[in-house]
C-alpha cells in the first residue's frame, strides 16, 4: 500500500505537469480513490498505452511537453529500423526520429488513389525514373507550384521536380544520407546527379525522328 500510494503521487504530479487544467489530475484522482490493489495493477499494466484526455489549450504545445518529457528521462526521439525484404537488408537509422504514435490521420491517407505515404520507393517508371504504382504518394498540383513560387521556394520545386522527380544518382544519394545521418542536402548530393532520366528520354525520341536539340 505505501509502495502503491508513492507511485500515485508521482503519477498525479507528473499529470498536473503535463496538462496544467487539471483535468486529467482530478479524473484519475477519483479512479485511484476507488480502484482496488487488483484494479491499479491491471491500470499500471496497460499504462504505456494510456491516452490523456486534452482540450484545447494555449499552455500546451510541443516544447512545453519537450522539457517535461526531458525532466521525466523521456525522448521522443528514437532510431527507426527498417525490417527488410528478400531483396533488401533491413538496417536501423544511425539519427534519431520523432516517434510518436497519432491517432489522428489525413481523410485523403484512406484513400487509395490518394494516400500521402507510399509503399517503398522501389517501383520506377523507366522511362521518367519517377516513382509510379505503389511506391507513389501525393503529387504536385499546379496551384501548389505556384505558392512555392510565389514564396520564393525554388529549392523545394527543385526537390520535387529533378532530385526526386527521375534524377536517379542524386535520389539514391539523398536516400543514403537521409538513412545514414537523418538529414541532407541539396548541395552535398549535387555532385552524384545523373540527370533527370525523363529529360533524357525526351532527348532519345527526338534523335529517333532526326530532330537535333540545343541542349
Amino acid at each position: 500500500m505505501k509502495k502503491r500510494k508513492a507511485t500515485e503521487a508521482y503519477l498525479l504530479k507528473s499529470l498536473t505537469e503535463i496538462d496544467p487544467t487539471g483535468f486529467n489530475h482530478d479524473t484519475y484522482k477519483k479512479y485511484f480513490d476507488k480502484w482496488s490493489d487488483e484494479e491499479f495493477d491491471a491500470f499500471m499494466e496497460r499504462l504505456s498505452h494510456t491516452q490523456l484526455h486534452i482540450f484545447d489549450n494555449p499552455k500546451i504545445n510541443f516544447e512545453r511537453n519537450e522539457k517535461i518529457a526531458e525532466k521525466l528521462g523521456i525522448s521522443f526521439l528514437s532510431p527507426l529500423s527498417y525490417h527488410g525484404t528478400e531483396d533488401s537488408p533491413g538496417m536501423i537509422t544511425k539519427a534519431p526520429f520523432l516517434n510518436l504514435p497519432v491517432i489522428i490521420r489525413r481523410p485523403s491517407q484512406t484513400l487509395a488513389k490518394g494516400k500521402i505515404v507510399p509503399d517503398n520507393n522501389m517501383s520506377r517508371d523507366a522511362l521518367t525514373g519517377q516513382v509510379t504504382g505503389v511506391s507513389s504518394g501525393n503529387k504536385l498540383t499546379g496551384p501548389e507550384i505556384a505558392i512555392f513560387n510565389g514564396h520564393g521556394m525554388d529549392k523545394t520545386i527543385e526537390e520535387f521536380f529533378r532530385l526526386r522527380g527521375g534524377d536517379l544518382g542524386a535520389s539514391r544519394a539523398l536516400d543514403g544520407l537521409l538513412g545514414r545521418y537523418g538529414k541532407a542536402t541539396q548541395s552535398q548530393i549535387e555532385s552524384y546527379s545523373t540527370g533527370v532520366v525523363s529529360t533524357n528520354t525526351v532527348k532519345s525520341l527526338f534523335r529517333a525522328v532526326h530532330i537535333k536539340l540545343d541542349a
